[in-house]
């Protein structure tokens, strides 16, 4: 069963406006929460699985917490957050995010933001205009839990998409539905 303590601290925070403190504040309860908090075990965590698969944690209507599984070299392609913040922290193993910061909604235009590295302790987190729409590969076996809010819903969906290069970093984001793309629910 999950924590209390570290759903009623994410809950309690959550409410505040986004803000700089309000994303630190969330670092710091991720920072200080153990895989035990997520009922999660280490033989869990490095499962060999045969393509990544997702189990939801908690969900309300101010947020979800997800635990995502890795197997090495698998890929979340592409895909957006729409108006959403999200705060993640790596539980196992190693993954790079691919990310692009979008200049303009209307024309899906985006800035190439870099390719970065994070390991088991590791806090990362995007919102509507830092790091939007990215990639996630697992450089080895993985797992991460990551926090959305608001969670997706009736009126926020994810889109997947295809970057297209126009000049050295700037994109045009293609809409793009990846058929051999699975992340099956885990229970």
């Amino acid at each position: 069963k999950m924590s209390v303590s570290l759903i009623t601290k994410i809950k309690s925070t959550l409410k505040h406006k986004p803000s700089p403190q309000r994303t630190l504040s969330i670092q710091s309860i991720l920072a200080e929460s153990s895989i035990g908090d997520y009922n999660l075990t280490s033989s869990i965590l490095t499962k060999n699985r045969l393509c990544p698969t997702c189990k939801t944690l908690y969900s309300d209507s101010d947020f979800e917490l997800n635990v995502f599984f890795l197997p090495k070299k698998a890929v979340l392609p592409y895909h957006d957050h729409p108006n959403m913040q999200v705060f993640g922290k790596v539980l196992a193993g190693k993954i790079q995010l691919q990310n692009f910061d979008v200049i303009n909604y209307d024309t899906m235009i985006a800035k190439y933001n870099g390719n970065h590295t994070y390991s088991e302790g590791d806090y990362f987190d995007l919102d509507p205009k830092k790091n939007n729409i990215h990639q996630i590969t697992s450089t080895e076996t993985s797992a991460f839990v990551d926090i959305l809010s608001p969670p997706y819903g009736q009126t926020r969906k994810c889109t997947y998409y295809k970057p297209v290069s126009l000049s050295s970093d700037i994109y045009e984001m293609k809409v793009h539905e990846y058929k051999d793309f699975h992340c099956i629910p885990e229970y």
